[in-house]
């Protein structure tokens, strides 16, 4: 018995706002964020496809540790709506990664 091909595809893109709550001369820092994100995602099932795009809400937020006064270590957990073919669902990210000010 032959198996059948089945895909998922998805990227977004995202454009945020943060704000940061804390002392300025704390190495820690909490923020929270918000902002548009735009998805795409395509299904395909036994060689036909159908694909979704559009905008829609993220939300998040995190902690920061400054290593030095412009490098900093970052954790954050975000959230947002997605849509795929004939239905839709969230996606949760959490993200772990370093940040330079310039």
């Amino acid at each position: 018995m032959a198996g059948v091909g089945v895909g998922l595809k998805g990227s977004s893109t995202d454009i945020s706002g943060i704000y940061r709550f804390g002392s300025p001369k704390s190495n820690l820092g909490f923020f929270v964020k918000g902002g548009l994100a735009y998805t795409s995602a395509k299904a395909s099932v036994a060689g036909s496809s159908a694909s979704e795009k559009g905008w829609g809400l993220i939300l998040g937020a995190g902690v920061t540790y400054a290593l030095t006064p412009s490098v900093a270590l970052r954790a954050e957990v975000d959230t947002q709506k997605v849509k795929v073919p004939g239905s839709s669902g969230n996606v949760t990210t959490l993200v772990l990664g370093g940040q330079a000010a310039f």
